[in-house]
């Protein structure tokens, strides 16, 4: 202040002293305790996180107590707990509308802790404000989901080839490889890894194996075809346990084509009361979905989802609805496929999952079109599965 002639008021050094906290915390997050933040953060505020972090665990069953994690999340709510007082409200943030396509289980959660910290604190949260949450969880779960590639290299061990070839690797895939072992003599019975990064010609591998033929020191061409495989794999993977949700999730006594709604509610009060005749939602389930689309409407492009942000459904499942006409969903948004989700707690991983893979085909409207053609159940199954699995790599 005194070399620039500049004047800091309260609430600025606060904040100040908040952001240098969160940066000292991260570092020595092991020797502190979440409790020292209660110098600095008014009580009311602490508590309310506490409470969101515990409603979080309760309705999601995602817990969310590491130090890491919950020291950044009660500085971003004081802030944000500051921020309210000057701020005004607004028009949906159209950041937000993007990156609920991306996100999309992270964008509900995001709504789920905004609402619920309005409750706790008595504030309005704006959609900025929201879109601030969103990207605060996705720095935090989308790091903790990262799983590694078990790899195998197969090299003759040249003039110490090998460990320059595991040096460059290290280097460009660090992040998504775990190098299990490096194999000069060959043999296909002990190798259980998924990937394999070969210099030799006409290995003889299993059929679950992903194999790279790559050259001695690792070129660029090498990088790029190293890159394509391990989204193959991951998108293989992914498929795999999506088609398995679908199969699980779905079934022909909740397919219905040949409907006629006229509008949203309609939809809505039909699908919720079949999940209800079934027994795998409670008797709230219709209110809840119908607040899920209060707070923002679940058309993805053409196609909505409509599901609950409290996932307490007894039975997680789909109810997939071909309409005989598109029904307005949203202000400017029409939609003729609707797919109601109710979701277990217990399931919470697969719903992020299979949200995600839905919205990433059904954004693609000749897929959408191609799945309204369907006649009954098995030709909806056999589509959609076939559209999860091909996809190029190319």
């Amino acid at each position: 202040s005194k070399l620039s002639n500049i004047y800091f008021n309260d609430f600025e050094i606060q904040a100040l002293t908040l952001a240098l906290i969160e940066k000292t915390f991260t570092k020595k997050f092991r020797k502190l305790n979440i409790s020292d933040l209660k110098t600095f953060i008014p009580d009311k505020v602490f508590k309310a996180c506490l409470e969101t972090v515990k409603d979080i665990k309760n309705d999601y069953k995602l817990f969310l107590n590491d130090p890491n994690f919950l020291v950044r999340f009660i500085i971003h709510v004081n802030n944000l707990f500051d921020r309210v007082k000057f701020s005004k409200q607004e028009t949906e943030d159209t950041m937000l509308t993007g990156l609920a396509l991306q996100y999309p289980f992270i964008y509900d959660l995001s709504l789920y802790t905004a609402e619920d910290l309005s409750k706790h604190l008595n504030i309005s949260i704006s959609y900025t404000e929201t879109t601030y949450l969103l990207l605060h969880f996705g720095s935090y779960l989308i790091s903790r989901k990262q799983n590694l590639i078990n790899t195998v290299i197969i090299t003759v061990n040249y003039y110490n080839n090998a460990d320059s070839l595991l040096t460059s690797l290290s280097k460009h895939f660090g992040d998504d490889i775990s190098i299990s072992e490096i194999k000069t003599n060959f043999s296909n019975e002990d190798i259980n890894s998924k990937l394999i990064l070969t210099t030799e010609d006409n290995i003889d591998v299993k059929d679950n194996n992903y194999v790279v033929k790559i050259t001695p020191f690792l070129t660029d061409t090498d990088v790029i075809k190293i890159k394509k495989m391990i989204n193959k794999i991951r998108h293989d993977v992914q498929t795999d346990k999506i088609i398995k949700f679908l199969h699980e999730f779905t079934s022909p006594n909740l397919f219905f084509n040949d409907l006629n709604f006229k509008n949203k509610k309609q939809c809505l009060v039909y699908a919720a009361d079949k999940l209800l005749q079934y027994q795998y939602v409670g008797k709230d389930f219709l209110n809840e979905i119908c607040e899920r689309e209060r707070m923002a409407p679940t058309l993805f492009d053409t196609v909505a989802m409509p599901h609950s942000l409290k996932l307490n459904a007894k039975k997680s499942q789909m109810v997939v609805m071909i309409n005989n006409k598109p029904i307005k969903w949203s202000v400017d948004n029409k939609s003729q496929l609707i797919i109601l989700i109710s979701v277990n707690k217990n399931d919470r991983d697969i719903f992020e999952d299979l949200l995600q893979a839905l919205i990433d085909e059904l954004s693609i409207r000749k897929n959408v079109q191609s799945l309204i053609n369907s006649n009954n159940y098995n030709i909806f199954y056999t589509k959609i599965v076939n559209l999860m699995k091909n996809k190029s790599f190319d």
